[in-house]
């Protein structure tokens, strides 16, 4: 069994040693939803082909699909999270207090850098330090008389990244009225892609994300490719 097998370089080489071997092996960790964990017998993360079509893509019963239709409803409506967040506000409470007008708004929610999918998963940007100079050169081309570049630092993160011409959001702003004000999402590949998917936001992904589904999300290679594709029907 594996908490987390990237936790410790020691643990990643024993980890791989065993699964390249054949052995048997369940991987575990803190799901991305409130109050999940998950336990895999294939990989860790997106490094497993559990996330595999062939697993779920499938017909829900109506049952099923009303189920899953109340769980979002009640994790849009309520305030359980992974980390704590702020009291609930409104879209023009937002935009009030953020003087964001009428723009359409990219949202972006950060990740800590010593997280495991910032250090081994984060794609073609290699990094968190890769990721901010993709994300500074797609503040830079923005156009700002349409959109709104808005970011919000991870909870357990202490000093805004520096991101020029971004609004950077009180950390305490709820995540949900956050993703409810976007437009569009991009993000390296936080579990936050999870939750905007669930709220029905064209969702963009940087780096290597264990729920990057051809047609339901889009992945995304260069900031001129982000700034396009923000521009097309999703």
């Amino acid at each position: 069994f594996f908490l987390n097998p990237y936790g410790t370089t020691r643990r990643l080489d024993i980890y791989k040693r065993i699964r390249s071997s054949g052995i048997s092996f369940i991987t575990f960790d803190r799901g991305a939803l409130p109050h999940s964990w998950f336990f895999d017998n294939r990989g860790f993360n997106h490094d497993s082909s559990s996330y595999d079509p062939i697993h779920w893509d499938q017909p829900l019963s109506d049952m099923r699909r009303a189920s899953v239709k109340a769980y979002i409803n009640k994790l849009n409506d309520g305030s359980e999270n992974l980390e704590k967040q702020g009291s609930r506000m409104t879209e023009r409470q937002l935009r009030d207090r953020y003087g964001l007008g009428n723009r359409k708004v990219l949202f972006l929610p950060f990740q800590r850098p010593s997280d495991t999918v910032t250090k081994y998963m984060a794609g073609l940007v290699g990094d968190m330090v890769g990721f901010l100079k993709f994300i500074n050169e797609v503040s830079l081309m923005i156009d700002s008389d349409e959109w709104v570049f808005i970011g919000k630092r991870h909870p357990l993160e202490c000093e805004d990244s520096s991101v020029e011409g971004m609004v950077f959001v009180d950390p305490n702003v709820h995540i949900y009225d956050l993703l409810n004000l976007s437009d569009r999402v991009v993000l390296l590949n936080s579990g936050v892609g999870v939750l905007a998917m669930m709220l029905n936001k064209p969702t963009y992904i940087v780096g290597d994300a264990f729920y990057a589904i051809d047609g339901v999300n889009k992945g995304i290679n260069s900031p001129s490719q982000l700034l396009c594709s923000i521009e097309e029907p999703y």
